[in-house]
């Protein structure tokens, strides 16, 4: 994929990249607009993501400036941005600003522009990077308008409102609330409630808090501002059922509320009492005193009377009516006054049978009269009538009184004459009116307790009926039950809210179930139906009880327990019959589903498991499609192994699970979208065709706990019972994971079977290469050693000389090729050394550039802090050449080959998905490439000796073969990433080294070929070989015992009289081998120095080709000056 960058990277990656190409890349790939202007604003260049946001073509921008597609009112500031880039202020500007697309709509883009300067340094061109913001923009302006309403509603609210955080602390509130609290809103705010009030308050709080509404009602004092109130507080968490929350609460002034209820209350409980408890009834629980007091104050108003109802202790009832100055501002300001005139009132107060007391009044001699109010021979009130006067009272006597309560004389006499004059007659008159109405309101208070006993019987019994039906209720909804009720001669059936619900209708449809219920029974089950209904109204069963499936409102079918009872009887024939409907449709399908498997698992593991399965849940949950799926080892994609759709199988492919809801739900015991499940997820293909509603989902895990697979089920409808679905895919889960473990196993025993066939495979080429390299590269060591021999004598520009010079790089190439077979089939001999790979690589560096050319980016990304590995110096040259030809050869043009080194820990986890794959600390060397890559088929080759996608004659095919077998003699692994037009990633993991302290320098010099003048034993059973060693070696200036096998060697030895110093022999001989043959002769020469020999090394002197330490080896064919170098090497050698 082509890298898309940022706007803020393309603006500081374009200005300084030096090549062309490579900034048009970067113009025409960028995801967001791009722009080059004149200092006057008009286009000069444009990419094609900025001309579509726009909604304008290219070539329909070039003519048109930027202010065009600017809307009017940004223009001006766009003016004054590019005024300040041009005066040096702004060395970058930026800005959200509004463009107007070609159809005229507005949309939102994110500018940052800057200037482009000349080589004098002179701005020429304005370069403009534009980032689409329009979705962000719209949600910033959604957002800010529903805070601006709920911030009103907040303010506004007749309540008071807080917020809270998740610590119990103030962070908002509304006026109501600072009216409340009495305190300013700088002091609320920041105070914690949940530390800091009241102990019911704290914890109807701290609840809220835990994510759990909760209530709080009682008095409240504010701390901060010393208010008082008793409120209703109700505390809402903002996250319900997450602890710790947010919580919003709304407070409400009750004190009214409270007052009302318990004066209602206190009423309610006099008029209920028994009448022989009369002694706990007041009077104002017995009427409406505004009532009372309008029938007082019209008495009044008739008569010319003052009057006032007063308790039986003379305190009052209601307000004075018609009072005169003398009693109210004069008489009763006095303290004396006032205890004569409680006094008064409270000895006309009395009840009497014979009529109403009068008499004058204690405090100031005016007329008075009484009559008492009672309730069941209660006495409850008196009401109080007088204040008038006749010829017996005079001013003098008042102003006697009133020096004696101590009030002044001459205002009180002043007041006396206003007093209204009757005659004892008349006033008597009217005290037997007052009498009278006295007695008629102890008759109603009588009336009202009685009424108000008999309505708190009915309401008590009223009240118990509610409460067994209440308990009837609460018993069928905690048993999820629904009620039904058949009335039998009229053959209609009703039922009840539930039961409604049950089968799918509104209770507005119910004569849909009254009117025919014998059409609700299944086809199948109407018969046994029939039949046990039969037998209940025969009393042939005490209880009716059924099984059956009833037809719902969709058309679809659900299991239901009926049970019921035949409760009135007519002439020996049942009449009504009643009883209860249970939903069983969940525990008949859980049931089908268990007898599924059961069935499956006597089928046996042979039989196909998963398309049943599908078949069978799309059938049990009435859903169109059904997949179940393996995982790949990223986790990231997977695998159908059975897709259901529509009623038949489709079929299985791989797919991504971004963005689908598989991808929500692996890793999850179930993931449910009862609807809507294509609008959650707009970029899943499948989900768009079919047009699916709803999805569940459930992930299957192995025996070690690790996400294996998913099932799937989806429906184009709302799923009506998730807690079905959830259960049946929790129960076959079980079930569908051990059969994709076991399949997995079985794949993988196959796997392990293809590797050892292959390895056997490679073995036996190994072997096969082994046998014919021995032969093979003795042939080639006589035909170079002659040929090497012959040049010494010739002149280089003879054109014999160059005849032989062909031969020759004919046998090196066929020696190479023999070295590459043995590589492979790790025989190669190699002497391996404790490395830096960091050093290594930036050692061949230089090479490997060269070898892929000027037109290709060589990245090196070395790791930090490298573990140490023990590999042959020349294999990692061997590899990296390998790797970075193929990916040179896999680029058209320009590219980027890229090598990096890392440590890298292997878990169990990681090998158990990766065959071959051992656990333990690797160092990782990556090559990878941006070629053409490989498909899958091609990547199962690519190891394979002589495989090759090369034109005949540009390749041998052992080029990889050769990397997989360098690997794998050096305990490591590797892994290859590639796709088609993706690139490819080499990823080989070599064994850290224990012991860094053995580290070499890669730059150690190596020995140069020196004459020698010691003696040498040469042991070779090849004729040929033989001869031309020996005349190598005298030519070089040693003496040379030749032996043509290991026993002719003992002998030579035994006799010889000097010292031997070095022995050379081949390792592979018909009598014994050449290790055998060194240890003989240590015995007989104990300083003799060894070299070995071999065009292969058969595991004598090595294991799997690595030399055992301290052992010298050189591999045929080899030339004068390779031995001579070698030779040195060891006889030099401490």
């Amino acid at each position: 994929m082509a890298d898309q960058f940022s706007p803020e990277e393309t603006l500081e990656k374009a200005a300084p990249l030096a090549s062309e190409i490579r900034y048009q890349a970067i113009f025409e790939q960028a995801a967001g607009g791009i722009v080059h202007c004149s200092l006057d604003g008009h286009f000069i260049k444009i990419n094609e993501s900025f001309a579509d946001f726009v909604g304008y073509k290219r070539e329909e921008l070039q003519p048109l400036g930027c202010a065009a597609v600017t809307f009017p009112e940004d223009v001006d500031e766009d003016l004054i941005g590019i005024e300040k880039l041009l005066s040096g202020e702004f060395s970058r500007y930026e800005r959200d600003k509004r463009f107007v697309r070609k159809d005229g709509t507005v949309v939102w883009g994110h500018v940052t522009m800057s200037l482009m300067l000349d080589e004098a340094g002179q701005p020429v061109e304005l370069l403009a990077v534009i980032q689409n913001i329009h979705d962000r923009k719209m949600a910033e302006e959604a957002l800010a308008e529903s805070e601006h309403h709920h911030r009103v509603i907040f303010e506004n609210s007749p309540l008071g409102m807080i917020r809270f955080d998740a610590e119990g602390t103030i962070r908002d509130c509304n006026a109501k609330f600072i009216q409340l609290a009495g305190a300013s809103r700088e002091k609320l705010i920041g105070f914690n409630t949940a530390r800091q009030s009241s102990p019911k308050m704290q914890a109807a709080l701290r609840k809220a808090l835990a994510g759990e509404p909760s209530v709080y009602e009682g008095e409240y004092t504010s701390i901060t501002g010393g208010k008082s109130a008793c409120l209703r507080v109700v505390f809402n968490p903002v996250t319900p059922g997450e602890s710790p929350s947010a919580v919003i609460a709304t407070l409400e002034d009750i004190a009214s509320r409270r007052l009302a209820e318990e004066t209602i209350e206190r009423r309610i409980l006099s008029l209920t009492q028994p009448l022989d408890n009369t002694p706990g009834i007041a009077f104002e629980d017995l009427f409406n005193l505004e009532e009372i007091q309008r029938l007082q104050n019209e008495f009044s108003g008739a008569t010319g009377v003052a009057s006032i109802i007063t308790r039986t202790d003379g305190s009052p009832i209601t307000k004075p009516s018609n009072f005169t100055r003398l009693c109210r501002d004069i008489i009763r300001k006095s303290p004396k006054g006032w205890s004569n005139c409680c006094a008064s009132d409270a000895a006309l107060g009395r009840l009497s049978k014979e009529g109403p007391l009068v008499q004058p009044c204690l405090s100031g001699g005016l007329w008075d009269a009484g009559a008492g109010i009672s309730v069941g021979g209660h006495h409850i009130a008196n009401w109080l009538i007088g204040q008038v006067r006749d010829e017996t009272q005079s001013e003098a006597k008042i102003r006697n009184y009133a020096r004696e309560i101590e009030v002044d004389e001459d205002e009180a006499a002043e007041a006396f004459l206003e007093v209204p004059v009757m005659s004892q007659h008349r006033f008597e008159t009217v005290s037997r009116a007052l009498y009278t109405l006295a007695n008629r309101l102890s008759t109603s208070a009588y009336h009202n307790v009685l009424q108000a006993r008999f309505i708190a019987e009915i309401k008590e019994k009223e009240d118990k009926l509610r409460e067994s039906e209440n308990r009837l209720r609460f018993a069928l909804e905690g048993a999820n039950d629904g009620l039904w009720d058949a009335n039998l001669p009229a053959a209609t059936v009703y039922f009840s809210e539930r039961s409604h619900e049950i089968l799918g209708f509104c209770p507005e449809e119910r004569n849909s179930l009254m009117n025919d219920w014998k059409s609700l029974v299944h086809p199948d089950d109407f018969q046994q139906t029939w039949e046990k209904i039969v037998d209940h109204f025969k009393k042939q069963s005490a209880i009716l009880r059924i099984e059956h499936r009833l037809r719902m409102k969709n058309g679809e079918w659900k299991w239901v327990l009926t049970r019921g009872k035949v409760v009135e009887w007519g002439n020996g024939r049942a009449r009504r019959m009643t009883g209860t409907l249970t939903d069983i449709d969940q525990r008949k399908k859980i049931e089908e589903t268990q007898l599924f498997l059961l069935e499956r698992y006597r089928a046996g593991s042979g039989e196909d498991f998963f398309h049943p399965l599908a078949s069978f849940l799309a059938g049990l949950l009435q859903m169109d499609c059904v997949c179940i799926d393996r995982l790949e080892g990223d986790k990231l994609h997977a695998r159908t192994v059975a897709v259901y759709f529509d009623g038949d199988f489709v079929e299985n492919i791989s797919y991504a699970l971004q963005d689908t809801p598989c991808g929500q739900a692996v890793g999850k015991t179930i993931c449910c979208y009862e609807r809507d499940v294509r609008r959650l997820f707009p970029r899943d293909a499948v989900l768009q065709k079919m047009i699916a509603e709803s999805y569940v989902g459930t992930t299957l895990w192995d025996s070690r706990g690790r996400a294996i697979g998913l099932i799937a089920v989806i429906g184009r409808k709302p799923l009506l019972n998730p807690e079905l679905a959830e259960s049946i895919l929790k129960l076959v889960a079980i079930r569908a994971a051990g059969e994709l473990e076991r399949r997995a196993a079985e794949d993988e025993k196959i796997l392990l079977q293809t590797q050892l066939m292959q390895a056997q495979k490679m073995e036996s080429v190994g072997r096969l290469a082994g046998g014919v390299a021995h032969d093979f590269n003795n042939m080639l060591g006589v035909i170079l050693g002659h040929v090497e021999l012959a040049q010494e004598q010739l002149d280089n520009r003879s054109p014999l000389y160059l005849d032989l010079q062909e031969v020759k790089k004919a046998a090196e190439r066929s020696a190479a090729l023999t070295r590459q077979l043995l590589a492979f089939a790790r025989k190669q001999t190699i002497s391996p050394k404790v490395l830096d790979l960091n050093e290594t690589v930036e050692g061949l560096l230089k090479m490997l550039r060269r070898l892929i050319g000027e037109d290709i980016d060589l990245a090196w990304l070395p790791g930090q802090g490298l573990w140490p590995v023990k590999i042959d110096p020349t294999q990692v040259d061997q590899i990296l050449a390998n790797l970075t030809v193929n990916s040179r050869d896999a680029i058209q043009g320009v590219g980027r080959i890229s090598i990096e080194t890392g440590n890298v820990t292997l878990d169990e986890e990681y090998c158990a998905e990766h065959a071959g794959f051992v656990p333990g600390c690797y160092v990782m060397l990556s090559v990878s490439d941006n070629g053409c890559g490989m498909d899958r088929e091609i990547r199962e080759h690519i190891f394979e000796p002589f495989f090759t996608t090369k034109e005949t004659g540009k390749g041998t095919g052992l080029g990889l073969a050769t990397i997989y077998g360098i690997v794998k003699q050096n305990g490591g692994f590797v892994n290859v990433y590639s796709e088609p037009g993706q690139g490819t990633t080499f990823r080989l993991y070599l064994q850290k080294h224990a012991d860094k302290s053995s580290v070499v320098d890669p730059e150690s010099i190596a020995a140069t070929a020196k004459p020698g003048r010691e003696t040498i034993l040469m042991v070779e059973d090849e004729p040929s070989i033989l001869q031309l060693g020996k005349r190598m070696l005298e030519l070089l200036g040693y003496q040379v015992l030749a032996a043509s096998g290991p026993v002719e060697a003992l002998l030579m030895a035994e006799h010889f009289p000097g010292e031997i110093h070095l022995l050379l022999t081949d390792v592979v001989m018909p009598e014994m081998n050449g290790r055998d043959l060194a240890r003989r002769l240590l015995s007989l020469y104990p300083g003799i120095k060894r070299l070995f020999m071999s065009g292969y090394t058969a595991d004598v002197i090595a294991h799997h080709g690595v030399l055992d330490e301290g052992v010298r080896f050189i591999q045929k064919p080899f030339s004068k000056a390779e031995l001579s170098i070698k030779i040195r090497e060891v006889l030099d050698a401490r």
